[in-house]
């Protein structure tokens, strides 16, 4: 076992002003639960612009309301008609009024000072956390949670001890499995429930409200154009949710706009006033071209957010103390969204894995690759029966390959190897929960990959964002997701859906080209499965080229030309890991000097995870 702490002193972000003007402590749902033995309940909502921005009390009830909902197609405005349809659910049936909702990111928290408990419901995906201190509990004392763990800890006695399993499991895959965190005794409250803590003795008993939304069988024989027709009605539902007229987002609304096919969907589908459009990148990259012609053929305004300077220093060590992740780009839009009033902001969020076809990739089936780089059809994969054998197949699947990017030392390295069976246990009981229905490989993948992956640093795109912007994901839309598990394999394998409905769909956005193929949606289909393999030979005959130039050559690939042009973002990586117990000195220079010269790259996912592991031990 390597060497390392056991507790870690967390301290409290400090720079949260420097970028969004907002102490992002001071943002945070946060409360006390009492103990058994007594005590005050407390609830606070902390202030900032968001959907619902206070607390309020409804007779016995004290509500907090973190994020939005939409119920009846409409995205649920703070009002008093909205807080009094809160509160007769309460006194009925909390789970059946969730159950009802089409969308959502949000927690919330009722003091029930009546009947001595409180109740705190999540989204059903879990997108925004909320984490529970429950070490208090055991000897009779009281219960914390918070929206953030920086804010949690603040209001703790001591600070937690790692836990290595789940410590591990995110640097792995970028989140711990299930409702484990990196943290003992804490954890994250399970998606799509009504958890109820009762104040007289302590007890904690968890309601599912959501129920599974992809148990529909695949639609082999309808008709293309129906399918299509049904994905665009589905969408252009989920995006009008969020055009409330008088409400407080009218007119300060924006998108994440990014050149693929996740946001150029919701784009085209958008039928209200013109979007702001924001990208970062390099401005004369392929992605950001890509997005700057969607945006002009939609008439959005556009923006393009160049990365520089040290992103560290700036963002990252601020995030990294409240959630525990340092996540790569979307905050860098922040300072430019709020110079423009935006408030609200569309974020292509779980499209890849509901429409893009991004759980059929298989690491090593090189045939299965080949077939679905060409357009081939594909055949579903049989779903094993042994849970622990289809937790292996997951592992190879989410597994970030680390050999490129080895900065750890040896004693942490040999600790990660040595969880692994820790680890697909944890995975096991993810596919025992998530079997019941579940017809396919693909079906299951997609169910553990969005209730684990996307509500964790997936889904912090966003939520580091708020309280400035407040991310709107119209894809966990119920609709849209009802659709999207209707989607036969060879229409999601190589993102061909997405190819059929931009060329018989949205002739506005026609002639703009694909990222993945640059070629418009003008031409035939089988074209773009071409163009996309001529693409990827281009993109890494330039990167072959750029490192046997050591770094002299052109690179197509944005995140490399980051860290090799900005030196700045590699000091400010080298800082932020430097210090951690658990990284190599010797090793990080090595690998960082590799990235400097050209002659070696990693996956900017393998960075970022990397980062926020070694971060865990300062």
């Amino acid at each position: 076992m390597c060497a390392m702490p056991s507790s870690l002193p967390v301290p409290v972000p400090t720079r949260g002003r420097e970028q969004t003007g907002v102490n992002i402590t001071e943002f945070s749902l946060r409360g006390t639960l009492p103990g058994p033995g007594g005590g005050q309940a407390q609830l606070e909502r902390g202030g900032g612009h968001a959907t619902f921005p206070v607390t309020w009390t409804d007779g016995a009830f004290e509500f907090a309301l973190d994020g939005y909902m939409v119920r009846d197609g409409h995205m649920v405005i703070d009002s008093p008609r909205a807080r009094q349809a809160l509160g007769a659910a309460v006194r009925g049936d909390l789970a059946a009024y969730l159950a009802g909702l089409h969308n959502g990111a949000f927690n919330l928290v009722v003091h029930d000072r009546e009947r001595q408990r409180t109740l705190i419901a999540t989204d059903r995906r879990g997108v925004l956390p909320i984490f529970v201190d429950e070490r208090g509990a055991v000897s009779g004392g009281a219960v914390r949670f918070a929206s953030d763990y920086a804010t949690l800890f603040a209001m703790s006695a001591g600070w937690p001890s790692i836990d290595r399993l789940g410590a591990a499991e995110l640097y792995l895959f970028g989140c711990a499995m299930g409702n484990r965190t990196a943290y003992a005794g804490i954890s994250a409250l399970p998606a799509g429930t009504v958890s109820s803590f009762d104040w007289q003795t302590g007890t904690r008993r968890d309601v599912t409200w959501a129920a599974p939304l992809d148990t529909a069988t695949p639609a082999a024989k309808m008709k293309l154009d129906d399918l299509l027709d049904e994905v665009c009605t589905a969408m252009e539902r989920a995006v009008s949710a969020f055009d409330v007229p008088g409400g407080p987002f009218e007119g300060h609304l924006g998108i994440k706009l990014s050149g693929g096919m996740d946001s150029r969907l919701i784009a085209a589908a958008w039928q209200g006033a013109p979007l702001r459009a924001y990208t970062y990148g390099e401005p004369m990259s392929a992605e950001v071209i890509c997005a700057s012609r969607l945006a002009r053929a939609l008439g959005f305004p556009h923006r393009v957010i160049p990365i520089k300077g040290d992103l560290f220093a700036r963002f990252y060590a601020n995030q990294h103390a409240r959630f525990r992740i340092a996540e790569w780009f979307h905050v860098t839009l922040l300072p430019a969204m709020q110079e423009d009033g935006v408030r609200g902001v569309f974020d292509g969020l779980c499209g890849d894995v509901l429409v893009g076809g991004v759980t059929l990739k298989r690491k090593g089936a090189r045939l299965r690759f080949l077939r679905e780089a060409l357009g081939l059809s594909l055949p579903p994969i049989p779903l094993p029966t042994d849970d622990l054998e289809v937790a292996r197949l997951m592992y190879a699947h989410m597994k970030v390959p680390d050999a490129g990017f080895q900065i750890l030392t040896s004693e942490a390295r040999h600790e990660i190897e040595s969880l692994k069976d820790a680890i697909l246990a944890d995975i096991a009981g993810q596919v025992a929960h998530f079997r019941k229905g579940a017809q396919t490989m693909e079906q299951l993948h997609t169910r553990i990959t969005l209730n684990n992956r996307l509500r964790r640093y997936v889904a912090m795109q966003g939520a580091v964002c708020r309280p400035v912007v407040e991310s709107f994901y119209p894809f966990l839309d119920d609709a849209v997701a009802r659709v999207a598990a209707r989607i036969p394999v060879a229409l999601l394998a190589n993102k061909r859906l997405y190819i059929e409905l931009f060329r018989r769909r949205y002739a506005k956005i026609r002639a703009v080209p694909g990222v993945n193929s640059l070629l418009p949606y003008t031409v035939p289909t089988g074209l773009h499965f071409l163009g996309r393999m001529a693409r990827y030979c281009h993109d890494t005959a330039l990167q072959a080229l750029s490192r046997a130039s050591s770094g002299r050559g052109t690179n197509s690939v944005q995140w490399e030309h980051w860290f090799r042009a900005n030196a700045a973002l590699r000091n400010g990586l080298q800082q932020f890991v430097r210090a951690s117990p658990v990284v190599d000195a010797a090793a990080l220079e090595r690998e960082f000097e590799a990235i400097r010269t050209g002659k070696a790259m990693v996956r900017g996912t393998r960075l970022m995870l990397s980062a926020s592991y070694a971060a865990l031990f300062h």
